[in-house]
């Protein structure tokens, strides 16, 4: 029972911290841009009586809304350099960058360092979507992403979104929203990408094949090729109501970006239990990067010294790799069960291994905290047994100070099952 409950509310914990009950989108407002076709952010005039009051509509977004998430928006960032601090934001939140033109005197310049940060936001898990576009002659341009995420983009009219096999099974086009079978581009600026980045997922192409909208598996991040596709200029309906394609669209993206796992990071229990902090799709385990057979659980016993890490699939199928961790000579390993049955087969709670390690100290106590075993520099951290009689089944707490090869001492403390 207690067993039962610490995995629960353990999965209590991480859906709590990796699914937020609210929505906070952060968006550049068009005040950067106060001249020319401002409009192309969501507080600007081609989105705020538009895809703005979607989002912020209860029945869509909202506790008893079609996805029940409700949603805040924040809009911010309007001066060159304000966005060199968005390593604050939240990696729950969601970043939308609209479409600016570098080439309208009155934009208010991005910066190398502001992109920098942004990136650096984005690589290390923030959620972001690009919607910026392209160039289209000399009087606009708005690549301002294009070079550090690398993709590049070509105008090209008409370039619609018509979905593909990958898209097809994201929440972007069979979301809570419904089903969206197509959708268009808008105005003059539309096109496709001649370009990908390094890694990634195309979801929806032109009538050509040619990608206008795919996921970058090296930040997770969601590129689009015109803005328009959630403005007016694309047809989104005017209003807060969920109306055509171009809204579904509008309103499955946001939801497909707020259900976006984490990237994956490991947890290591005392035991060398690995554990990752999201809930997958798939798993597997690597140890000194090739793949360990048939580990694809989310959880991995460590029990060589070596290298570990996890591939996971994320919603969307792109396949991330966590960050890595180290079992090295100065690890503690311990067993998480023993059976002291006296059949010669795992009678003991011992160390997996103790390659230059010293323990100090070792101490065992039952559910109601009594001590049952306490011992200096012990070979055999517990044989099960208290007074000679051995100890009833159960969950057992211990305490263990020990010191590593270096004479760095450490106190560690964990559970151990005994199953007679």
């Amino acid at each position: 029972m207690h067993i039962r409950y610490f995995i629960f509310l353990s999965f209590l914990m991480i859906s709590s911290q990796t699914i937020a009950q609210n929505i906070t989108i952060h968006s550049i407002s068009t005040a950067r841009q106060p001249s020319g076709d401002n409009g192309y952010t969501l507080d600007g005039h081609l989105m705020s009586e538009s895809g703005r009051k979607k989002l912020l509509n209860p029945i869509n977004f909202g506790e008893n809304g079609i996805y029940n998430k409700s949603v805040s928006i924040f809009d911010g960032y309007a001066s060159t350099g304000s966005l060199t601090n968005v390593s604050s934001i939240s990696k729950n939140n969601i970043f939308f960058f609209a479409s600016f033109n570098k080439n309208d005197p009155s934009t208010q310049a991005f910066t190398d360092a502001e992109i920098d940060s942004m990136y650096n936001w984005s690589v290390n898990g923030g959620k972001l979507i690009i919607a910026s576009g392209g160039e289209w002659g000399p009087a606009f341009n708005s690549n301002v992403l294009n070079n550090k995420w690398g993709y590049s983009y070509i105008r090209e009219a008409p370039s619609p979104i018509n979905p593909i096999f990958n898209g097809n099974n994201t929440d972007i086009f069979n979301g809570p929203f419904g089903n969206v079978t197509n959708a268009i581009q808008g105005g003059s600026a539309q096109g496709y990408f001649t370009q990908l980045t390094s890694n990634a997922i195309i979801y929806a192409t032109d009538l050509y094949g040619n990608p206008t909208l795919f996921m970058d598996c090296n930040t997770l991040d969601l590129i689009i090729a015109d803005i328009d596709v959630f403005t007016i200029f694309g047809g989104i309906s005017v209003g807060d109501a969920i109306n055509n394609n171009q809204d579904k669209l509008l309103a499955n993206t946001f939801a497909f970006m707020n259900k976006l796992q984490a990237k994956p990071k490991i947890n290591a229990s005392n035991n060398n239990e690995l554990s990752l902090n999201d809930v997958y799709n798939s798993y597997q385990w690597f140890f000194n990067n090739a793949p360990l057979n048939g580990e694809i659980n989310p959880q991995f016993n460590a029990k060589e010294i070596g290298e570990y890490y996890a591939e996971v699939t994320v919603n969307g199928g792109c396949k991330v790799k966590s960050d890595k961790i180290v079992i090295s000579n100065d690890t503690l390993a311990l067993p998480n069960v023993f059976s002291p049955n006296a059949d010669g087969v795992n009678d003991n709670f011992i160390p997996i291994k103790m390659n230059g390690m010293k323990i100090n100290q070792i101490s065992i106590f039952n559910r109601w905290g009594e001590i049952m075993f306490k011992k200096d520099a012990p070979a055999v951290l517990w044989d099960g047994k208290k007074d000679g009689q051995v100890a009833p089944n159960g969950t057992y707490f211990w305490t263990l100070e020990y010191q590593n090869s270096k004479g760095e001492k450490f106190k560690k403390t964990g559970y151990v099952q005994l199953l007679k």
